[in-house]
């Protein structure tokens, strides 16, 4: 298969704070249906979801998210998606900490479906 007919490999990302949350599986299922949707849509190559339930956002040391830095750090995939900004981080700056962390030190692009932002070039718009 030539370059430009691969396929970017991306990841998901959901987390829900609460036990509750975790409970109902609601929030979970629809943050992943919305990402595999979207990577879908898009062409790209799922690889994983990392999930973190029932942990909160204000701290960035969660265990799926470290799974995730760990798959980075691999070079598993290019992008990560995540539903919602406030899935990823809780606060301007903990996105700002995290989005450094992944473009700088991972070379990983981001996409926030709700929000439509994606610091990716050169792909359609969110």
């Amino acid at each position: 298969m030539s370059n430009s007919k691969r396929k970017i490999k991306v990841a998901g990302y959901i987390r829900v704070s609460t036990l509750d949350q975790v409970r109902e599986g609601a929030s979970l299922k629809v943050q992943e249906n919305s990402i595999r949707s979207y990577a879908s849509a898009h062409r790209f190559d799922l690889v994983k979801v990392c999930r973190d339930e029932g942990v909160s956002g204000a701290n960035v040391d969660r265990p799926g998210l470290d799974k995730l830095r760990e798959d980075a750090r691999a070079g598993k995939f290019e992008i990560v998606i995540f539903k919602s900004l406030s899935r990823f981080g809780r606060n301007a700056m903990d996105l700002l900490s995290l989005y450094k962390e992944f473009e700088d030190d991972y070379s990983i692009e981001l996409i926030s479906i709700d929000e439509g932002i994606k610091t990716t070039t050169g792909l359609p718009p969110v």
